[in-house]
């Protein structure tokens, strides 16, 4: 399961991901417009630009994750349909 959270004038969203009976492989692809926050070590390697992107990170059972992306135009919303998360 996973939740986008942004709103209007917001120059950040975030996603979070819970994780129930599952751990394994995940795969996050994010829309153009964004980017994640290179800060957070699960996106260290990851290019930065706005041109969209992916990676795939291992999650643990019964976890929680919440990842920070940086918005090119705070006043474009973005929701779970910008997103996929589909484990592997």
């Amino acid at each position: 399961m996973f939740e986008v959270s942004d709103s209007k004038n917001s120059p950040i969203l975030y996603l979070t991901l819970k994780t129930t009976d599952y751990s394994g492989n995940v795969s996050i692809t994010w829309p153009s417009g964004i980017y994640p926050d290179s800060t957070n070590s699960y996106f260290e390697n990851v290019e930065t630009g706005l041109n969209g992107g992916s990676t795939t990170i291992e999650f643990s059972s019964n976890s929680e994750y919440s990842f920070q992306f940086y918005k090119n135009n705070p006043e474009t919303v973005y929701s779970e349909n910008d997103f996929s998360v589909k484990g592997e």
